[in-house]
């Protein structure tokens, strides 16, 4: 992991930290939809993430659950 795939790698970090917020289903970490607040996923990942940065890695997150979820309720 170096700095030159800085974009991928904190997209990484994001999906990584959105999964982590969801699994402790903090109401104070969620947002009125259900998905985690733009604070507690830039606390769990340890830099500041921007609403265009969550917005891209959502959809991957959402995207992995299918992929190998098994335990997820459909």
């Amino acid at each position: 992991k170096g700095v030159e795939g800085g974009v991928t790698d904190k997209t990484s970090l994001i999906i990584a930290a959105i999964g982590a917020v969801l699994d402790r289903q903090d109401d104070g970490e969620l947002e009125g939809d259900g998905r985690p607040s733009l604070a507690a996923v830039g606390k769990e990942a340890g830099f500041k993430v921007t609403k265009t940065q969550f917005d891209a890695a959502w959809p991957q997150y959402v995207d992995s659950l299918g992929a190998d979820d098994e335990d997820q309720d459909d």
